[in-house]
Protein backbone atom coordinates (compact mmCIF):
# COMPACT_ATOMS: atom_id res chain seq x y z
CA UNK A 1 0.00 0.00 0.00
CA UNK A 2 1.32 3.37 -0.89
CA UNK A 3 1.03 6.66 0.83
CA UNK A 4 -2.36 8.28 0.55
CA UNK A 5 -2.29 11.95 -0.25
CA UNK A 6 -5.33 14.06 0.28
CA UNK A 7 -5.70 17.46 -1.28
CA UNK A 8 -8.17 19.79 0.28
CA UNK A 9 -8.92 22.89 -1.69
CA UNK A 10 -10.57 25.73 0.05
CA UNK A 11 -11.95 27.73 -2.83
CA UNK A 12 -12.91 30.77 -0.80
CA UNK A 13 -9.42 31.28 0.53
CA UNK A 14 -7.61 29.93 -2.50
CA UNK A 15 -5.39 27.76 -0.31
CA UNK A 16 -4.39 24.12 -0.59
CA UNK A 17 -3.65 21.93 2.41
CA UNK A 18 -1.80 18.63 1.88
CA UNK A 19 -2.20 15.87 4.44
CA UNK A 20 -0.12 12.71 4.15
CA UNK A 21 -1.20 9.53 5.93
CA UNK A 22 0.90 6.36 5.84
CA UNK A 23 -0.80 3.07 6.73
CA UNK A 24 0.13 1.67 10.14
CA UNK A 25 1.17 -1.89 9.31
CA UNK A 26 2.12 -2.74 12.89
CA UNK A 27 -1.35 -1.79 14.16
CA UNK A 28 -2.95 -3.88 11.39
CA UNK A 29 -0.76 -6.90 12.21
CA UNK A 30 -1.56 -6.54 15.92
CA UNK A 31 -5.29 -6.31 15.21
CA UNK A 32 -5.15 -9.40 12.96
CA UNK A 33 -3.25 -11.28 15.68
CA UNK A 34 -5.91 -10.47 18.29
CA UNK A 35 -8.75 -11.46 15.94
CA UNK A 36 -7.16 -14.81 15.14
CA UNK A 37 -6.31 -15.40 18.81
CA UNK A 38 -9.95 -14.76 19.76
CA UNK A 39 -11.12 -17.44 17.31
CA UNK A 40 -8.44 -19.93 18.42
CA UNK A 41 -9.22 -19.32 22.12
CA UNK A 42 -12.94 -20.05 21.55
CA UNK A 43 -12.07 -23.20 19.58
CA UNK A 44 -9.67 -24.39 22.31
CA UNK A 45 -12.34 -23.90 24.97
CA UNK A 46 -14.90 -25.85 22.94
CA UNK A 47 -12.40 -28.63 22.24
CA UNK A 48 -11.59 -28.87 25.95
CA UNK A 49 -15.28 -29.13 26.88
CA UNK A 50 -15.65 -32.00 24.41
CA UNK A 51 -12.65 -33.74 25.92
CA UNK A 52 -13.46 -33.95 29.60
CA UNK A 53 -15.32 -30.77 30.46
CA UNK A 54 -13.78 -27.92 32.45
CA UNK A 55 -10.94 -30.18 33.60
CA UNK A 56 -10.53 -31.70 30.15
CA UNK A 57 -7.53 -31.80 27.88
CA UNK A 58 -6.43 -29.40 25.19
CA UNK A 59 -5.42 -30.65 21.74
CA UNK A 60 -1.87 -31.92 21.33
CA UNK A 61 -1.30 -29.43 18.49
CA UNK A 62 -3.39 -26.52 17.25
CA UNK A 63 -4.16 -28.22 13.93
CA UNK A 64 -6.19 -30.81 15.93
CA UNK A 65 -8.84 -28.08 16.06
CA UNK A 66 -9.33 -28.67 12.33
CA UNK A 67 -8.11 -32.24 11.77
CA UNK A 68 -10.09 -35.17 13.22
CA UNK A 69 -8.13 -36.80 16.04
CA UNK A 70 -9.98 -40.11 15.61
CA UNK A 71 -11.96 -39.98 18.86
CA UNK A 72 -15.54 -40.06 17.63
CA UNK A 73 -18.06 -37.54 18.90
CA UNK A 74 -20.78 -38.99 21.12
CA UNK A 75 -23.09 -38.00 23.97
CA UNK A 76 -21.83 -39.00 27.42
CA UNK A 77 -24.65 -41.15 28.82
CA UNK A 78 -22.94 -42.01 32.11
CA UNK A 79 -24.92 -40.11 34.75
CA UNK A 80 -21.98 -40.43 37.16
CA UNK A 81 -19.75 -38.23 34.99
CA UNK A 82 -19.51 -34.46 35.30
CA UNK A 83 -19.94 -34.34 31.51
CA UNK A 84 -23.23 -36.31 31.56
CA UNK A 85 -25.37 -35.61 28.47
CA UNK A 86 -22.73 -33.41 26.85
CA UNK A 87 -20.88 -34.12 23.62
CA UNK A 88 -17.55 -35.85 24.16
CA UNK A 89 -14.72 -36.69 21.76
CA UNK A 90 -13.67 -34.92 18.59
CA UNK A 91 -16.80 -32.98 17.58
CA UNK A 92 -15.08 -30.61 15.19
CA UNK A 93 -13.91 -29.02 13.16
CA UNK A 94 -13.71 -26.27 15.75
CA UNK A 95 -12.60 -23.66 13.21
CA UNK A 96 -14.03 -23.12 9.75
CA UNK A 97 -11.72 -23.63 6.80
CA UNK A 98 -10.50 -20.14 5.89
CA UNK A 99 -11.13 -18.73 2.44
CA UNK A 100 -7.42 -19.00 1.69
CA UNK A 101 -7.72 -22.79 2.30
CA UNK A 102 -4.59 -22.77 4.46
CA UNK A 103 -4.95 -25.02 7.55
CA UNK A 104 -2.38 -22.94 9.43
CA UNK A 105 -4.09 -19.61 8.68
CA UNK A 106 -5.56 -19.25 12.19
CA UNK A 107 -2.38 -20.38 13.89
CA UNK A 108 -0.16 -17.56 12.60
CA UNK A 109 0.05 -14.07 14.00
CA UNK A 110 -0.33 -10.91 11.93
CA UNK A 111 3.38 -10.96 11.12
CA UNK A 112 3.12 -14.43 9.54
CA UNK A 113 4.73 -16.39 12.39
CA UNK A 114 3.26 -19.47 14.06
CA UNK A 115 1.75 -18.99 17.51
CA UNK A 116 3.77 -20.63 20.27
CA UNK A 117 1.41 -23.14 21.94
CA UNK A 118 1.51 -25.00 25.27
CA UNK A 119 -0.91 -27.95 25.14
CA UNK A 120 -0.72 -28.55 28.90
CA UNK A 121 -2.32 -25.17 29.67
CA UNK A 122 -3.95 -24.23 26.37
CA UNK A 123 -1.96 -21.01 26.42
CA UNK A 124 -0.45 -19.57 23.28
CA UNK A 125 1.33 -16.38 22.30
CA UNK A 126 2.79 -14.38 19.46
CA UNK A 127 6.37 -13.13 19.51
CA UNK A 128 4.99 -9.75 18.39
CA UNK A 129 6.50 -7.23 15.99
CA UNK A 130 10.15 -8.01 16.79
CA UNK A 131 9.45 -11.74 16.15
CA UNK A 132 11.75 -12.67 19.03
CA UNK A 133 10.73 -14.79 22.02
CA UNK A 134 10.85 -12.37 24.95
CA UNK A 135 9.64 -15.13 27.31
CA UNK A 136 6.15 -13.66 27.41
CA UNK A 137 7.41 -10.13 28.05
CA UNK A 138 8.54 -7.29 25.81
CA UNK A 139 6.28 -7.09 22.79
CA UNK A 140 5.04 -10.71 23.07
CA UNK A 141 1.25 -11.08 23.03
CA UNK A 142 -0.13 -13.82 25.28
CA UNK A 143 -3.52 -15.51 25.02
Amino acid sequence: MGVVIMLITLSLLGTVAVVSMAPNFEAQATEMTYKRAEMVRAALDEYRLNNGGAGGSFPAVLTDLINDTGTSCAVDNNSGNSTYLSLQGWCGPYLDTPIVNDVNYYFRDGWGNDFSYDNSTGGFYSFGPNQVDDSGGGDDLGF
